[in-house]
């Protein structure tokens, strides 16, 4: 029971396609922690449903999960901080990025974000969870070729969800960043 924690990161559940229409997504987190995991879970719709582990990223878990697909612009990232992914284009991608935290002394803090976008095929993309002081957040940027090599652009379409879909379940935004 004590080594469940430790073992979550072998347990990537998220499907990737193999052919057809697809597009490269990494998952990034900037938590300097190396204790704290920041998990990236995927579902198959805005209500929580059908939910499935993409990668524990930063922390101590065990990341067996965590896997590299060859995308540009990540030599800034260590790479327990990464993990890419191939998902399905066309159809909306429904990920949630945040971390739980604590022990009987301190208390428990934790902060979701559950963000959905359209891949377009044959893009790459890059969610980035940041934490602040007192909230934290996901950014969401293309990757695309420039003349002087790849470069990040700011993906309009991702858009934050009003609640939270978390391990267990739907959560409201007031509590997932509270707690």
């Amino acid at each position: 029971l004590c080594a469940a924690p430790l073992l979550q990161g072998c347990l990537s559940t998220h499907p990737e396609p193999t052919t057809g229409s697809r597009a490269q997504v990494r998952f990034v987190s900037t938590i300097a922690s190396d204790v704290v995991n920041v998990g990236v879970l995927s579902f198959t719709s805005e209500q929580c449903e059908g939910r499935k582990l993409v990668a524990e990223l930063s922390g101590i878990a065990i990341q067996h999960n965590r896997k590299r697909i060859g995308m540009p612009l990540a030599n800034e990232f260590r790479e327990r901080d990464i993990s890419e992914i191939y998902v399905e284009s066309g159809k909306p991608l429904v990920f949630t990025m945040g971390f739980w935290s604590g022990n009987v002394y301190a208390g428990v803090a934790t902060c979701h974000v559950t963000t959905t976008f359209v891949p377009a095929e044959d893009k790459m993309y890059e969610a980035t969870f940041a934490l602040g002081r007192d909230s934290c957040g996901v950014a969401l940027n293309r990757i695309e070729k420039a003349d002087s090599g790849f470069v990040r652009v700011k993906e309009e379409s991702r858009r934050a969800l009003p609640h939270a879909c978390t391990i267990n379940g739907l959560e409201s935004q007031e509590v997932a960043r509270a707690r």
